[in-house]
C-alpha cells in the first residue's frame, strides 16, 4: 500500500514536471491520445534519416506490443537526438508524455516493471 502512495505521489509530481517544462519551451503540453501515438510518430519520421526512423518505428512496435518501459526508455532516449527536426522533437515529447501517463497507470495496477521505470524516472530528474 505504501508503494502505491509512493508512486502516486511521484506521479502527480512528475506530471507538473512534464507539464512545466513543455510549457517553458513553448511547446503545447497537451500529450498525444494513446489511440494515436504510433500513427503519428510514424508520419513525422516517415522521412527521416535511416537510423532515426528505425529508432522511431522501435519506439512505435513496444507501444503497440504493450511494451510501455522499452517504449519510454527509447522515447527519452529520442529526446536526446540532435537531429530531429522541431516537429519531430515536440511529437517525441508529447508521445513521451502519454507513454508516461500509461507508466504510471500500470505502475498504480502493481505493475513491478513499469513501477521500477517510473521510479527511475524520476530518481534521475
Amino acid at each position: 500500500m505504501k508503494t502505491n502512495q509512493y508512486v502516486t505521489w511521484l506521479s502527480l509530481v512528475m506530471g507538473t514536471v512534464v507539464l512545466a517544462g513543455c510549457s517553458k519551451s513553448g511547446v503545447n503540453a497537451a500529450p498525444l491520445e494513446e489511440s494515436k501515438v504510433a500513427s503519428t510518430v510514424t508520419q513525422v519520421f516517415a522521412k527521416a534519416p535511416a537510423d532515426t526512423k528505425e529508432e522511431a518505428a522501435a519506439c512505435v512496435t513496444a507501444f503497440q506490443g504493450a511494451d510501455t518501459s522499452l517504449a519510454f526508455s527509447q522515447l527519452q532516449r529520442m529526446t536526446t537526438e540532435t537531429n530531429l527536426t522541431p516537429q519531430q522533437r515536440v511529437v517525441v515529447t508529447k508521445a513521451m508524455q502519454t507513454t508516461f501517463k500509461k507508466l504510471q497507470t500500470a505502475a498504480q495496477n502493481g505493475d513491478s516493471t513499469a513501477e521500477k521505470t517510473v521510479h527511475d524516472y524520476l530518481s534521475s530528474r
